[in-house]
């Protein structure tokens, strides 16, 4: 049996702290002479693969906590007024995930469901 070909793919999937999820796919095709050693080759594509993944998760973790981002305003209205105007629960169940950490947009938000709801 002569190989002539050897090829490494790996794939991984990662998570966005809110719970999107993506695939880093990494493959790596080494053409074999008659001289080259497919354990070798192998182990070459082992390691280009697994250089590409890690570069892609480091790019990809570049952006996790480095960034101070405010809660931002829509249309110029504050975070909390927002929450303060909702009219629906549906509506208000929107905000649910963006005031988890923050104690006084949460506070206002437990306040507005317990209106919300007793309408």
């Amino acid at each position: 049996m002569k190989i002539k070909t050897v090829t490494f793919s790996q794939s991984i999937e990662t998570v966005y702290g809110y719970g999107l999820k993506r695939w880093i796919k990494a493959a790596s095709e080494i053409e074999l002479d008659d001289s080259d050693s497919p354990e070798n080759a192998y182990t070459l594509a082992k390691q280009l693969v697994k250089e590409q993944i890690e570069k892609e998760l480091s790019e990809h973790d570049k952006c996790r906590g480095t960034q101070i981002r405010d809660i931002v305003e829509n249309g110029g209205i504050p975070l909390i007024d927002q929450i303060n105007s909702c009219k629906e629960l549906k509506v208000l169940e929107s905000y649910k995930l963006i005031v988890r950490n923050d104690e006084v947009l949460n506070n206002a938000y437990r306040t507005k469901l317990i209106e919300l709801s007793n309408q």
